[in-house]
């Protein structure tokens, strides 16, 4: 391996592959540009359910680690990924440790 890569930060600790979150992102930016405007927020399945019943956007940090915009070092979104990838940071949700309550289920849901 050349120096200069074995200097670079692992953000992510891990090989991206193709089915993580972000190369799929990027190829819906790069292939299908009309669908990609309509991006508000990218969540995962669960996330999405969460999002259901409670209105809250989150995900928690072992489901972030696989999407490859997740700094697992740091705990945290990666800014600068985003940043360098031309890509909106608002698209992601809050991030919550696993053990961390991320929402409260809605009184609408819940009636």
């Amino acid at each position: 391996m050349p120096r200069s890569a074995r200097q670079r930060p692992q953000i992510h600790r891990q090989p991206v592959l193709t089915g993580f979150t972000l190369p799929k992102l990027l190829w819906v930016r790069d292939n299908e540009p009309q669908n990609f405007e309509r991006v508000r927020k990218v969540l995962l399945p669960k996330d999405y359910v969460r999002y259901r019943l409670t209105g809250e956007f989150a995900s928690e940090v072992s489901d972030a680690s696989g999407t490859a915009m997740f700094d697992v070092v740091r705990r945290r979104w990666s800014f600068d990924m985003m940043d360098g990838l031309g890509l909106d940071r608002s698209i992601l949700p809050a991030c919550y440790e696993s053990s961390e309550v991320s929402g409260r289920i809605a009184a609408s849901v819940a009636s």
